[in-house]
């Protein structure tokens, strides 16, 4: 769901190369170079709350981000002041506050308001079980921040979750001219990094990812060929209408999954078994075996907690969802042939009858 847009790891002195196709270099200023990170020779650049920062133009990777996640090291001194780690104009933050919280922030719509404004996590006041975690000073620590684009934020401390926030309405927004900045905030020198930054990556929503789940199945060449066929056609013809139609089923797809994840980020029983049957999913549709006793009652116990959660109205509104998109599909040109996908791919037909089937019981 997630590709790496950046990666830098400052095993060597300036600039700050990116080992991504991004090419999201930065240009360093007044951080140091350290050869010696969180591991003997592992490189870091140690930044004073000056003029230091890491400054990387605004590029197109960073125009539709969506979902987010940050990895970095980090090793901070205590100076009871704002410590920016990276930022994003206009659009994400990631910092150290001044009571020493790791803190996230997102630039969107939160809680039922029109109108955007920063929404922040916090390892004080937003840990799962109410003990405040700051984060430890003059030591190496993996920091993680993730939003996923949808509903919910999450703080991870060395793979620890320090914090998480749900409630959010919309996903991350597009960096704004000022670009990303590194240890520094993007307008201007303030809310400088004091302390050591070993390796920062940055991960971004795949939208080519449904695509390459799709097809990750072991299916055969003929099969293959029909549904590539299929996403080249529909990618080609659709036409002006229908494309504004699919826009609107995606964002009433979105708002349906919203309300899903905020249930389920209600109920940590219902999170833990809503993980275990993704991973049955998961294991079956990359093995084809879609009709499998196994896929057909996963498929059966996913309906159940969506009923037990959200009430029989969910789906009825998720069914009307799926059913606008069957015929919109239709009307694309002829990009959607059941008969001839089914012969293509029997497993993919056998397990829609099947699960059809066995929800309706």
């Amino acid at each position: 769901m997630l590709k790496l847009i950046l990666d830098q790891d400052y095993l060597e002195p300036t600039p700050a190369v990116d080992r991504t196709p991004y090419v999201n270099h930065g240009l360093v200023t007044g951080a140091a170079f350290e050869p010696n990170g969180r591991q003997p020779g592992s490189g870091a650049l140690r930044f004073t709350p000056d003029s230091s920062s890491v400054r990387i133009a605004p590029r197109q990777c960073w125009r539709d981000l969506r979902a987010l996640a940050i990895e970095t090291w980090l090793w901070v001194e205590p100076t009871g002041t704002r410590r920016n780690i990276i930022e994003g104009d206009g659009s994400f933050a990631l910092f150290v506050d001044t009571d020493d919280a790791l803190t996230g922030s997102v630039f969107g719509l939160h809680g039922g308001s029109a109108d955007p404004k920063w929404v922040t996590v916090s390892s004080t006041s937003d840990s799962p079980d109410g003990v405040a975690r700051p984060l430890p000073m003059r030591q190496w620590c993996k920091v993680v921040f993730y939003h996923d684009g949808i509903a919910r934020a999450r703080l991870f401390v060395d793979d620890q979750l320090v914090a998480a926030r749900g409630g959010y309405e919309s996903g991350v927004g597009p960096v704004g001219g000022a670009g990303v900045v590194i240890g520094n905030w993007t307008l201007a020198d303030q809310f400088g990094f004091d302390g050591l930054i070993d390796h920062v990556r940055v991960f971004k929503h795949d939208e080519n990812w449904p695509l390459r789940a799709f097809l990750s199945r072991s299916i055969s060449l003929e099969a293959y060929d029909q549904w590539d066929r299929f996403w080249e056609c529909l990618r080609c013809a659709t036409d002006p209408v229908a494309a504004r139609n699919l826009v609107q089923i995606g964002r009433a797809w979105e708002k349906l999954l919203r309300r899903f994840f905020a249930a389920v980020h209600g109920s940590g029983q219902a999170q833990e078994e809503l993980e275990r049957l993704l991973g049955d999913y998961k294991r079956n549709w990359a093995a084809d075996t879609l009709t499998d006793a196994s896929m057909i009652d996963t498929i059966v116990a996913l309906r159940r907690l969506l009923e037990d959660l959200l009430g029989p109205t969910w789906l009825e509104d998720a069914s009307a969802l799926a059913h606008q998109l069957r015929e919109v599909l239709g009307e694309t040109h002829g990009c959607l042939d059941p008969a001839r996908l089914a012969d293509a791919d029997p497993s993919w037909a056998g397990f829609i009858a099947a699960a059809s089937d066995a929800l309706q019981t």
